[in-house]
This record gives structure tokens, sequence and C-alpha cells, in this order.
């Protein structure tokens, strides 16, 4: 019987990735750190360095996105609980993977659901928005999609063939 895995979307890259990879990334391999950030926007920079502290939204070059953040001296500056995850429950998506995307706000609402559908593997071809991709989602509008990932959707995977 496939196993039934839950979990939340990325865009995962890294060095050596050349682009980035449609993933799921498993709870099961979820733990927590502390980290020293603002409590309310969740920016992170060191206070011994004021002349970093960020100063308000400000948009991200080329992505249509926008950079949150206080205004200077507004920072509630602390330790914070953050989620960590292990690289063990990280599953890049295949084609042919059963996945299920859930509401953030309403994790009972399935927002899309169905069998991963992917173009073939290139590098340095595909691109959405300032992102280098790997492949294209041939069953879903790929704005759609990109956000689940970039915005953390919760899901349920089970792998192909397993």
């Amino acid at each position: 019987m496939p196993k039934t895995m839950k979990g939340v979307l990325d865009l995962y890259w890294e060095t050596g990735t050349e682009g980035a990879y449609w993933v799921f990334e498993d709870d099961a391999y979820l733990s927590t750190r502390i980290e020293t950030k603002c409590r309310k926007c969740g920016r992170w920079w060191n206070p011994e360095k004021p002349e970093f502290e960020p100063d308000g939204d400000k948009p991200i070059e080329n992505t249509g996105l926008i950079m949150r953040s206080c205004k200077k001296g507004e920072h509630d500056v602390g330790p914070v609980e953050v989620p960590t995850r292990d690289y063990e429950g990280l599953h890049i998506l295949k084609t042919g993977d059963r996945l299920t995307v859930y509401s953030k706000d309403d994790p009972s609402h399935v927002l899309w659901e169905g069998n991963v559908q992917l173009t073939p593997f290139t590098v340095y071809k595909d691109t959405w928005g300032a992102y280098w991709i790997h492949n294209k989602p041939k069953n879903i509008d790929i704005d759609v999609w990109g956000r689940y990932f970039l915005d953390g959707h919760p899901a349920q995977l089970i792998i192909k063939g397993k």
C-alpha cells in the first residue's frame, strides 16, 4: 500500500542545483530551533548593527513580490521558535506523484488534487518570474502552481511507485 505523507510545499534551490525544484517537505522530519528576529514582521538582522535594520516594505526586483518589514524603531526583536526541516524529508516532485494541496487558511479545503505532470527536465531553459526552474506543470497554470510552493501550502503526497 502506498505511503501517504503530510507536509508543506516549497520552491527549493541551493548552490549546485542550477535552478529551482518543486518540492514537498514531509512533516515527519519537522523540528524547531530558536532564532533572534522580529516577532511582528519575522525579519532577522543583527541588532548590534543598527545600520542594517530593515525599514519598511520593499519590492523584490523583477518578481512582483514584496519583502514585508516593520519600519525602523518598530521592531520587537527577541527569541522566536522557527520550524526547520531535514533533507531526509525533502521530496522533489516527479511526474506521476499524487499531490493534494490545501488552503493555508482552512487546511480541510482542497485547492488542487491530481497526478503531477511536469515537462521534461531542463537546465537554464525554463523560468517562472525571477526563478530558473527545472520544469513546468502541464495540468495547472504555472502562476497558481508556483504560488502554492512559494507560499508553503500544506499538502499530502503519495510518491509514484512507493
